[in-house]
């Protein structure tokens, strides 16, 4: 079987295939990818040179990443919360 042929174990993730809108949990390890997308669209969405009709593109992107940041966050902190509920 070629390289390209060859199957990874279950475990190893699916690059580009991070898709919050299909994810029903949202880990921390994710923050860097997503922080890197939405600081790209807040530049790109700054740039004078982006047509109107790609920002209107980046735009939905950028509120994506925003979303998945927030659920990123809310995720930690249920985390921490139960972290430091006494049982």
């Amino acid at each position: 079987m070629s390289q390209a042929g060859q199957r990874r174990p279950a475990a190893a993730p699916l690059t580009g295939l991070c898709d919050s809108s299909r994810c029903r949990t949202h880990h921390l390890l994710h923050q860097p990818v997503w922080q890197t997308a939405a600081d790209n669209g807040t530049v790109l969405l700054a740039s004078p040179r982006i047509p109107v009709g790609e920002k209107n593109r980046l735009r939905a992107e950028h509120e994506r990443s925003m979303r998945a940041l927030e659920e990123i966050d809310k995720a930690a902190a249920r985390r921490d919360d139960m972290a430091l509920s006494p049982e």
